[in-house]
């Protein structure tokens, strides 16, 4: 395992070398930097991508807690895990809404409108 180990540290600094040089082009661009709205734009499709993400997992979370549940056979042991797992994916969801609705809150501070993407419901409701 320490071999291991120190063929990571014997390379480590070459691969941060290599990453750090990796992004030199976008480092020294002749372009200007973009605007406010623009880096806006980028955080909140990672945000959404990982928000998506985050749904998916707290989704699947509930099932696997309704599943074990439901295999329970009344074992008190058993039912007090599956409720376990279900509060902690409802707990991490209702972390994460939160965490959306700071985020939006802060883009309608600082008068940001981002444009809804293409093919959403919400841009059916919108016409």
């Amino acid at each position: 395992m320490s071999l291991i180990l120190t063929g990571i540290f014997k390379y480590l600094p070459l691969f941060l070398f290599v990453l750090l040089f990796s992004f030199a082009d976008v480092a020294f661009a002749k372009d200007p930097p973009p605007d406010l709205d623009k880096i806006f734009q980028y955080i909140y499709n990672g945000v959404r991508f990982f928000f998506g993400f985050i749904g998916v997992v707290a989704g699947a979370m509930v099932i696997y807690g309704a599943y074990m549940w439901m295999a329970s056979g009344g074992d008190p042991q058993k039912t007090k895990m599956a409720q376990g797992v279900l509060t902690w994916a409802v707990i991490g969801l209702v972390f994460f809404m939160s965490f959306w609705f700071f985020f939006d809150f802060i883009l309608r501070i600082f008068g940001i409108e981002l444009p809804v993407p293409t093919g959403t419901p919400i841009e059916e409701l919108q016409r």
